[in-house]
């Protein structure tokens, strides 16, 4: 599986309670993919956890437990965060989840300093693309992938395996 969202929306949350039930991850924010496989940036979690924070928006840095090198997902799951108490799932296009993949990608903070590098890098040695095929990466995922929505409630609490669970039963 790979979650795509915007910043803000849960991902480190969720992630972080997978990985307590067992889970595994690649990274708790940023990889790259050939359209296969995708492979995850090593850097710790950022998520709430109730002591003083290191970071912005109340959350500290902690040790991704359960990290592997990479994973060949089988399912795009683009996280939404709803207004209600419940969460839901709901069919997701092939376009809606690409869109998804790709504004996410621009939209990550993280990155914001690595479009100029790249180019940098680019410009000085003549080598590489001058920019990622962040769109062709994104929509080969989502044409070769089956897609889903998952909104989440408005208060963190549900695990995401539980809710595809619930996918499956149905089908």
């Amino acid at each position: 599986m790979y979650s795509v969202a915007r910043p803000g929306v849960g991902k480190s949350t969720l992630m972080a309670m997978e990985l307590a039930s067992g889970g595994s991850a690649i990274s708790d924010n940023l990889c790259v993919s050939d359209g296969i496989t995708a492979w995850g940036l090593v850097e710790p979690m950022r998520v709430e956890t109730g002591r003083r924070a290191s970071m912005p928006h109340g959350r500290s840095e902690v040790p991704l437990q359960g990290r592997v090198p990479s994973l060949a997902p089988n399912l795009l799951v683009a996280l939404r965060r709803g207004h209600e108490e419940v969460a839901y799932l709901r069919p997701c296009s092939t376009a809606s989840v690409a869109r998804t993949l790709i504004t996410g990608t621009y939209m990550a903070g993280e990155l914001r300093r690595y479009w100029a590098f790249a180019a940098t890098l680019t410009a000085g040695t003549e080598l590489g693309p001058p920019h990622p095929p962040v769109e062709a990466i994104a929509r080969q995922l989502a044409s070769r992938l089956d897609s889903v929505e998952v909104v989440l409630p408005r208060h963190p609490g549900v695990r995401l395996a539980e809710l595809l669970s619930q996918m499956e039963a149905i089908a």
